[in-house]
């Protein structure tokens, strides 16, 4: 039996009600996606990512495909590198740029269309466009 259990793909097991999906393009990103996706979910974002520091950009997207996520926020390592660059930018603990000069994009998937805000926007964008989905599947 737990032979078994171990088999069964852990895809399987999770809730397919995946909000948003974070991605990022270039390397050494892992680390600013987990802190956009740990402020999502203190925000009630249902957010989700690829644990791995390898994974392309292209698997990362595959995987929000997967989960048919409605939205999908892509944190370019250029647009961070330059913000850190920044004089007076400020840092996080390691060393990350994680001020309001950082820019995201955030995809529809649906739509296939970006938007691009400053990374301080990013919780109140998807706090109103997750309150009002949720809203309107009560309604209907």
């Amino acid at each position: 039996l737990v032979a078994s259990v171990v088999a069964i793909d852990k895809e399987a097991l999770r809730s397919y009600d995946t909000e948003v999906f974070v991605t990022s393009i270039g390397p050494n990103m892992l680390q600013h996606r987990l802190a956009v996706l740990a402020d999502l979910w203190d925000h009630a974002v249902r957010a989700e990512t690829v644990y791995s520091e390898g994974a392309t950009w292209e698997e990362q997207m595959d995987a929000a495909h997967r989960r048919a996520c409605p939205w999908a926020v892509i944190l370019n390592h250029k647009d961070w590198a330059a913000a850190a660059a920044a004089p007076n930018a400020p840092t996080t603990a390691s060393g990350g740029s994680s001020g309001p000069n950082v820019t995201v994009k955030i995809r529809n998937m649906e739509r296939k269309t970006d938007t691009v805000l400053p990374r301080s926007e990013l919780l109140k964008f998807f706090n109103f466009l997750t309150a009002s989905h949720r809203r309107y599947r009560r309604e209907h």
